[in-house]
């Protein structure tokens, strides 16, 4: 280790001082509120907005570095994560891990300090946990099959087939574990319950090796036999998206002291560089989703004698069971292999790296879900910082990983304050047909289920100043320089940096807690189809909950073992209480973690378990009897055939019908469009029923509504409740709302645009909870703040758009704006022309403008002939594709990016003649679809990077992909209208 990293272990950063530490110091509610304004106004960069930024071979220079750095500062980015991508250009790569590479990384760190912004240096390049450094020995491995089939009832000797698949199996240097022999009923499948392990019977060489000669003698009793053979195999795999000389090698995920030694070897070479930044400039480390080669599981040597250690059993007799069913052993071995290898991966990767960020004075921001087997909610509570994917742009509550990231994240305990961040926005919709309003979308869903940081996903670097499909980034959107709207970014990023900034200060509030059935999960899987996402079936119950008003918890086994604690009918963890538990289609459940149910229901608290009760404890040791105590507890807690049971104080529900927590049939991480909240069926209708009947709901709706998307989460910063509310819906929510805060007063902070506004109307219900009414346009949100008394606001602001609507103007008149308009076009590829629109169409309907994609400047001068005393005047432009910035008589109105495209423009519009201006900016599919053949690398740029693309790299097909599949022809642009000025009189 370095001087200059054991010089600051454990520092705590000036990014990180937290504004939830000042309001611990303050004394009352106004100096809380002072304290949430500085930092609403003035939010340090961890608030911002980040982006992963892609070096393509490294090819970067000084000035481009400073030049995009600079873009990043002005359009609001608060930093950098560095992933170091594969070479795209001929010339200008610089080698990972080279002299060159390590002063350019210093560089960047550098600037971004001068610029207030943190940066993410990379581990390795591309992504997954690896480099060319890592020796043989600590490089990844898996456990494989190999299966051939022979006759028994006579004794023979024959050779062992080595595997063929996957094909690394075949060519990689691999060491035989066990060969097990399973016989075949008469259907010709495996059956378990009768096998043999000839182990003990094979003879050469148990060394890795990439041929070894194995025989096995035989003796089998009749019958068709399948003889399998277990291998821990390498897998060769390096890292994704690279092709630097020499290739990575992923490091052993298992192998603590190799997890160590890749870390060290990267982190303390950046020490020499830039260590007095770390926690500082640099904030975090970066591990992206475990996207690992595994073929049956991952493995690692000597995990079969760690097994007996663990486990108390000689695993390798019963491996069989793993792939193939017939033995009542089989749930209870298979629970053992997955419980087993959660704690591999946590000793191994996920503790490792936090300890050592710990060490280094950094947060280790990792992504702990996909293809990885440990528990997401443990995993997620030992990281400084758990991260999370999984875009969407719907009223799509999500619990896998979103929530149980979450949670974990907030019920384990930790001396430092964690938050959840995210790679967000990548698959929202495809490359070059993102919008703003979309990524706002998403952000609103991201907030709502508690992930308060945001990675954009992402800026590609590269030094042409305009998109070349051929050389692009060849997955994601694009959220830099290139992209048309790209210079209005920074109103998104601010709505973005305020909301997150709002949203990380308060405890998440919720009263149910959502059992995570990871044990049935183990039970009944030990191999993962679907590239080995470990989904758990919660089915559509998190949108039932939350569309009723329920938010909620993730919880394990772990935290209700250890770290929970039960009085007066509440679950309590880590200082966050909960007063009703959901068992959903919970098959496998340990004894020690229906004890706890039992105690928290003894003591008042509210079970419910859907679809099925517990019928099969976990683990093989002791299995029998164990199942006796988890019948006998189960027959004590719950109804058998379904209906309540009180017990205690307490009160259990088993409801049968309650299905559809079903695995997946397939995945992809897209976003969906919306569609409207499914009505209730009866089962859940009743379960809705009973929940309410114990649990007050946190968000209710008037008439008790269920949502379709006007959604809430609930936080409290002392004792100011916070409550985040957005309408996640293309319809207009206009209603009455009930808050689960008692009598306390109501205050908007609008994130859009900074405003703080004392709320006008709300009463207190009977119970003293506050109704107020709300009214939001389609994708818009809102903060509410309530305190125990009444704070002194800047006098509001009246509007005309968003939630000021409700003030109930009247229109006195409304004129429309027909034209003839003058348009000034300027797009991608030097295209510039100018026309006169007597009707404003979409571009696309224009044939010289079909293939456009860049801005058109619409001009008109009016004469509105009206007094405009005590009126208020909006400007209505009807539909837009995709950005308008506004000018009135040469002042600036402002910039709409999503519905409604209404703004107040009373303070400059004139009685007499006006002067209106109207820049819109599409997308740049428009463009990038009428390309057929790929763009030069400009001139001024060859002699650095080369006169042409890289044959090999897979951009341009994917863009005639895109084209061919998505069956996308040309996107509506432009201004569509009608364009009409709306007169109001004043309320």
């Amino acid at each position: 280790m370095t001087d200059s990293v054991l010089l600051n272990p454990f520092r705590t950063a000036a990014n990180f001082v937290e504004t939830k530490a000042e309001i611990e110091q303050t004394k009352t509610t106004d100096d809380i509120i002072a304290v949430l304004r500085r930092g609403w106004n003035n939010p340090s960069p961890t608030y911002r907005p980040h982006t992963r930024w892609w070096w393509p071979g490294n090819a970067v220079t000084r000035e481009g570095i400073d030049w995009q750095l600079e873009q990043m500062k002005e359009q609001g980015l608060g930093g950098v994560e560095i992933m170091s991508f594969r070479k795209v250009y001929e010339k200008g790569n610089i080698e990972f891990g080279s002299s060159e590479f390590f002063e350019m990384v210093d560089y960047t760190v550098n600037k971004a300090r001068q610029l207030n912004m943190e940066v993410t240096p990379p581990l390795g390049p591309g992504w997954n946990h690896g480099h060319a450094w890592v020796p043989e020995e600590d490089r990844a491995k898996s456990l494989v099959i190999s299966e051939q089939e022979i006759k028994g009832g006579y004794a023979e000797v024959f050779k062992l087939a080595l595997p063929e698949e996957p094909s690394y199996a075949k060519r990689n240097k691999k060491k035989l574990e066990a060969v097990v022999a399973v016989k075949l009923d008469q259907q010709g499948l495996p059956d378990c319950s009768q096998r043999i392990d000839l182990s003990s019977k094979t003879n050469g060489s148990r060394d890795f090796g990439v041929n070894p000669d194995l025989e096995v003698s035989i003796n089998l009793p009749e019958g068709q036999w399948k003889i399998m053979g277990f291998w821990t195999v390498f897998t060769g795999q390096k890292c994704a998206a690279e092709n630097y000389k020499p290739a990575s090698a992923l490091v052993d995920h298992f192998d603590k002291k190799a997890i160590r030694a890749y870390a060290e070897y990267m982190v303390e070479r950046y020490a020499e560089y830039f260590g007095k930044d770390f926690g500082r400039t640099v904030d975090s480390l970066f591990g992206d989703s475990f996207e690992l080669q595994q073929d049956f599981s991952l493995w690692s040597t000597g995990l079969f004698e760690r097994f007996i250690h663990e486990k108390g059993y000689d695993l390798r007799p019963y491996l069989p069971m793993l792939k193939y069913d017939g033995a009542p052993e089989t749930p209870y071995v298979r629970f053992d292999v997955g419980s087993f290898l959660h704690k591999m991966g946590m000793e191994g990767i996920i503790e490792t790296l936090a300890e050592y960020a710990d060490e280094v004075g950094v947060h280790m921001r990792q992504q702990p879900h996909y293809r990885f087997t440990t528990e997401l909610i443990e995993a997620s509570g030992r990281l400084q910082r758990p991260e999370t994917e999984f875009s969407r742009r719907s009223f799509d509550p999500n619990a896998y990983p979103h929530k149980l990231t979450t949670s974990g994240a907030q019920l384990y305990p930790s001396k430092k304050k964690r938050w959840v961040s995210a790679e967000a926005f990548t698959f929202i919709n495809s490359k070059y047909c993102t919008t703003m309003e979309q990524i706002k979308k998403a952000t609103d869903l991201f907030l709502r289920d508690g992930i308060t940081q945001f990675y954009n996903h992402g800026y590609f670097y590269t030094p042409e100043k305009e998109v070349a499909p051929s050389r692009d980034l060849l997955w994601a959107n694009r959220i830099s320089h290139v992209n048309t709207w790209w210079p209005y970014y920074r109103g998104l990023a601010d709505y973005q940096t305020r909301a997150a900034f709002l949203s990380r200060q308060g405890r998440s509030q919720a009263n149910v807690l959502l059992y995570s059935p990871m044990a049935t999960l183990w039970s009944e899987r030990a191999e993962f189809p679907m590239n080995h996402i470990r989904d758990l079936p919660f089915g559509e119950l998190p949108k039932i909950l939350v569309a009723n008003g329920y938010d909620f918890d993730c919880v394990n086994d772990d935290l209700l073992q250890n770290y929970s604690q039960i009085e007066n009918g509440k679950i309590s963890i880590n200082g966050y209480q909960y007063s009703a538990l959901i068992l959903p289609r919970v098959i496998c459940l340990s004894v020690a973690t229906l004890e706890v149910v039992g105690q928290f229901v003894t003591k008042g608290g509210i079970v419910f378990a859907l679809n099925t009760l517990p019928s099969i404890s976990s683990g093989l040791m002791n299995y029998e009897e164990n199942n006796i105590v988890l019948h006998t507890l189960c027959g004590r807690l719950f109804a058998k055939g379904g209906g309540t049971k009180r017990t205690g104080y307490g009160i259990t529900y088993f409801m049968p019908d309650c299905d559809g927590f079903d695995y997946m049939k397939t995945w992809a991480p897209r976003s969906v469009e919306w569609e409207p909240t499914k009505p209730l069926n009866e089962a859940y209708r009743r379960f809705i029923e009973a929940l309410r009947h114990h649990v007050v709901p946190d968000f209710e709706i008037e008439g008790q509504e269920q949502s379709n998307g006007l959604t809430f989460r609930h936080t409290t910063i002392s004792d100011i409740d916070c409550w985040f509310i957005c309408n996640l819906q293309p319809n207009r929510q206009q209603t009455s709302i009930t808050l689960n805060t008692i009598k306390k007063v109501p205050q908007t902070w609008n994130a859009m645009n900074g405003d703080i506004i004392n709320a006008k109307e709300y009463r207190f219900a009977e119970d003293g909870r506050v109704i107020m009414p709300m009214s939001l346009e389609p994708w818009e949100s809102i903060f509410v703040l309530l305190t125990p008394e009444k704070q002194t606001q800047r006098k509001p602001k009246v509007k005309i758009s968003g939630l000021d609507v409700s003030a109930k103007q009247t229109i006195v008149e409304s004129i429309l704006l027909s034209g003839p308009w003058n348009v000034d076009l300027k797009g991608i590829g030097s295209y510039r022309t100018n026309m006169v629109m007597d009707t404003l169409m979409d571009w696309t309907k224009i044939k010289e403008l079909e293939n456009f994609s860049g801005s058109g400047v619409y001009s008109l001068e009016i004469d509105l002939g009206t007094s405009l005393e005590s009126v208020f005047v909006e400007l209505d432009l009807g539909t837009v594709h995709e950005v308008a910035d506004i000018w009135i008589n040469d002042e600036h109105a402002g910039t709409l990016w999503m519905q409604p495209y209404k703004i107040n423009i009373s303070r400059l519009i004139k009685q007499r003649k006006n002067k209106i201006e109207i820049k819109v900016v599409n997308l740049l599919w428009n463009y990038a679809a009428s390309l057929d053949h790929p763009t030069p690398i400009p001139s001024e740029l060859q002699d650095h990077y080369g006169a042409t693309w890289d044959e090999k790299y897979k951009a341009w097909n994917g863009l005639q992909s895109m084209k061919q599949n998505n069956k996308i022809n040309r996107l509506p642009s432009g201004l569509v209208g009608p364009v009409k000025i709306h007169i109001y009189e004043r309320g």
